[in-house]
């Protein structure tokens, strides 16, 4: 059906002031003569509305079946300090599912008895027998399980309850929180539904009790392993079994730290296993180990080459192996290399067959490098760029070989001559461009751009998006001189930590002045920023600026 696109237009505040406004009652009426095609358009257009949701579930039997595989496919996806309530009951509720084993686990069964041990059983006892039975067995819908925020969310339990230990370092909080994430992971394996996996191996992550004999439906995983001596040999035994029981994965994401030879052959083989892998995303530590140990994984992407479509790599050492095996990846549309800091030696590449990218993103690359790339990964399909350097041998392969971009976005942390600003704006200049993000750490920078920018801007863009250290006088000025219609202005801007309350509340008051002062031809104002609702300045000022500008959240992975 058609309307599954509302997904690109969900509400971004709640709906559930106005859900609630309406009784259960004249809901059921108003629903009862609308297909059940439309209900359920409904529930996914609410789907990150909980509270709207939960207040859904009350009206009747249809909706309560329909909405608990929702509300309980990942239960703390919204997980937050702010919401610990919610956290705590829903510790509760998978406590109460355990069974057998996984109450001997929780209630420290298996730990050498002591006077201290005694106490905890006997508090953890007290706390199972007074939870209410389950209404419903919720494990059975969880599809994402997420064992970060898995940790957090227990952590939050222990704190929370007067009978535990508080400190994190005691050994008797971490005794507790230990085995109770090794019984929720039990419990939560349990689940057939299971389609992602984030998990996080470091310290005192614990021995898993059974093999994942649930994982045949997994879609998508994330791991990151780092080597130390809490490693279990449960873990061990765990990544060993991933291969024989994941073979559907369409989504893996490793980032490795300070591992041996037996794991990097484990996940070259989850890789080298599966059917239909379209997105592997690669991040080796600097320095952390060899590159002949990471190479066996960068070797297993051959095996993927007809179905990958997506591949990510940071700090990857070994450019010039990644480099053979694109040339082998037939479906292959974005690629993306990004370091933490930039090799200055040079790379001897040969030249290999071509191969046509839609997305390419290079951060912190050599410029031979990025040259190369754009020249044989670019053509006619590459729409999508994001660079931090641009020379006149990189400009030259642009304007050579990938004229159809129309979206641009250009870190630069620093111009050192005239002519390097010169490239970069001539590349602008030359492209038809619907995007086009900047990402400045230098306001002396800004100015440069926005002065000589505006007489080159092309008359096809539509979305501007400025990150970091700007002033909005300065954005004012340069879009009185262009003639162009925006349809969205995206501000993010990066505020010092060592902006007080005053200096703080000025710097958005210049936002507020900006969009208030004049008429910009912008359909629409976007304001970025890392948990807006925390942020402390004056509330009324808060309020004007969600008047002016349509705040959305800031993902700083994505994003910068």
């Amino acid at each position: 059906m058609g309307l599954r696109s509302s997904k690109l237009t969900k509400p971004r505040t709640s709906k559930t002031r106005e859900i609630n406004e309406t009784t259960p009652l004249k809901i059921t009426k108003i629903t009862h003569n609308i297909p059940i095609e439309i209900i359920e358009e409904i529930f996914y257009y609410l789907e990150d509305d909980i509270s709207a949701l939960y207040y859904c579930i009350l009206i009747n039997r249809y909706f309560c079946s329909k909405l608990l595989p929702i509300l309980w496919s990942n239960p703390l996806k919204n997980l937050s300090i702010n919401n610990h309530l919610k956290n705590l009951n829903y510790i509760n509720l998978y406590i109460s599912l355990f069974n057998e084993e996984e109450t001997n686990i929780f209630l420290l069964k298996n730990e050498e008895q002591n006077k201290i041990i005694k106490q905890l059983q006997k508090n953890l006892f007290d706390i199972k027998k007074n939870l209410k039975p389950p209404l419903f067995n919720y494990i059975r819908y969880l599809k994402e399980f997420d064992y970060p925020k898995l940790k957090k969310a227990t952590t939050y339990w222990i704190v929370s309850n007067e009978y535990l230990p508080k400190e994190g370092l005691d050994f008797k909080f971490k005794c507790v929180r230990n085995n109770l994430l090794r019984a929720l992971c039990s419990l939560a394996f349990r689940s057939s539904n299971l389609s992602l996996l984030c998990l996080f191996y470091k310290t005192h992550l614990p021995s898993f009790i059974r093999e994942p004999s649930n994982f045949e439906n997994v879609k998508s995983i994330s791991l990151k392993i780092d080597y130390n001596r809490h490693m279990t040999n449960g873990v061990y035994e765990f990544i060993k079994s991933l291969p024989q029981c994941c073979k559907k994965l369409q989504h893996v994401s490793l980032d490795i730290t300070y591992v041996g030879f037996t794991i990097i052959h484990d996940l070259a083989l989850l890789i080298k296993v599966q059917n239909n892998l379209k997105y592997l995303k690669i991040s080796q530590n600097i320095d952390s180990f060899g590159d002949s140990l990471i190479n066996h994984i960068i070797l297993a992407i051959e095996s993927q080459a007809r179905t990958l479509t997506s591949l990510i790599f940071k700090d990857i050492e070994n450019k010039i192996l990644v480099i053979e095996i694109l040339s082998k990846c037939s479906n292959l549309k974005n690629l993306e290399f990004f370091d933490e800091v930039i090799k200055k030696e040079k790379l001897s590449i040969k030249k290999g067959v071509p191969f046509s990218l839609e997305s390419l993103k290079l951060i912190n690359q050599q410029e031979d490098l990025v040259s190369y790339l754009i020249s044989f990964g670019g053509g006619n399909q590459l729409t999508s760029l994001w660079l931090d350097v641009v020379d006149e041998n990189i400009l030259k392969s642009i304007l050579k070989t990938s004229m159809n971009i129309t979206h641009l976005r250009l870190s630069i942390s620093n111009i050192y001559k005239e002519s390097n600003l010169k490239d970069y704006l001539r590349l602008i200049g030359s492209l038809n461009l619907i995007y086009l993000g900047l990402y400045l750490n230098k306001l002396y920078i800004y100015n440069k751009m926005f002065i000589q920018m505006a007489s080159i801007i092309p008359d096809t863009l539509k979305v501007l998006e400025l990150v970091n250290q700007f002033k909005p006088l300065i954005i004012k000025e340069f879009l009185e001189k262009i003639d162009i219609s925006l349809e969205k202005l995206i501000l993010i801007p990066n505020i010092p930590n060592s902006y007080g309350n005053k200096k703080r509340y000025s710097y958005f008051k210049n936002f507020l002045q900006f969009a208030t002062s004049f008429n910009i031809t912008v359909s629409k104002l976007i304001l970025k920023y890392d948990n807006f609702n925390k942020l402390d300045i004056d509330k009324e000022l808060k309020l004007e600026l969600q008047n002016y500008y349509q705040i959305e959240y800031l993902d700083l992975n994505n994003e910068l």
